[in-house]
């Protein structure tokens, strides 16, 4: 016991040196998450529509491990509440995972994950534009390469002077600080070993490049309030809400429970 204590500890701390914490970044308690993730997963525009799509792909909302974070915006002058909503597939073959970020009265964001073993092989964004479902293929590998410029869309009607209510620094810390903690927590350790969870962990810079992307995708879009907050955390957390689901990775059968 003391052993897999030792090796517990290591592996948090390895963790926690991959995502290091924002002091303006703090998780709220579980019951306060829950509590606020059941309530705007029902009343933020498109939040239906996203859930229906993740649906359809085998994907189910679990709001018993959203993550919701309080971060203060200088924009508006006082905080912004963003939640982050896992969503996990009841196929046990499945090699989809999901998450829904919803930011204060915005229109809800959400992603889907393809794992092959450890690797994150494609994504999906599910976004609400001018009231509608707006669906995007971003190859991980590309988006590495490239940077986020190539996958932003030209065509979306944007203001100019619309300043975003957080900055992508915040948005950033926010997707690494819920992905470490998915990666942390109790139900996770039931799952991984601790050289699995060292794996995860070294997925921080595609976390990185998704929350970026995401913040330059919204910005200035008059549909979103605020901006890209709600998107930017959904993408960081669909790879953390890789802490979510029960399948097994193929060919490794690794169950990707984070």
């Amino acid at each position: 016991m003391a052993s897999q204590d030792i090796s517990s500890n290591i592996a948090q701390q390895f963790v926690t040196s991959a995502f290091p914490s924002n002091p303006a970044i703090r998780a709220l308690p579980v019951h306060e998450a829950i509590q606020h993730a059941s309530q705007v997963i029902k009343s933020a525009p498109g939040a239906t529509a996203i859930d229906q799509a993740m649906r359809q792909r085998g994907l189910v909302g679990m709001t018993t491990r959203a993550k919701a974070y309080a971060p203060f915006s200088q924009t508006v002058n006082r905080v912004r509440m963003v939640c982050v909503i896992p969503y996990t597939s009841t196929d046990p073959k499945s090699t989809l995972i999901g998450g829904v970020g919803i930011s204060d009265d915005e229109p809800a964001s959400g992603i889907v994950v393809q794992l092959e073993n450890l690797a994150v092989t494609a994504i999906t964004a599910l976004d609400f534009v001018n009231g509608k479902l707006v669906e995007k293929m971003i190859p991980p590998s590309q988006l590495l390469a490239s940077g986020p410029e190539p996958f932003v869309e030209t065509d979306w009607p944007r203001d100019a002077a619309k300043v975003p209510n957080l900055t992508v620094s915040v948005a950033t810390s926010v997707a690494g600080d819920a992905y470490g903690g998915f990666l942390n927590d109790e139900y996770a350790s039931r799952i991984y070993n601790q050289e699995q969870v060292r794996q995860l962990a070294q997925l921080g810079p595609l976390i990185t490049s998704i929350a970026e992307l995401q913040h330059m995708r919204h910005l200035g879009v008059p549909t979103a309030a605020s901006c890209c907050c709600c998107s930017t955390c959904s993408w960081g957390c669909s790879c953390s809400s890789s802490a979510m689901s029960t399948a097994p990775m193929r060919p490794m059968a690794l169950p990707w429970t984070l």
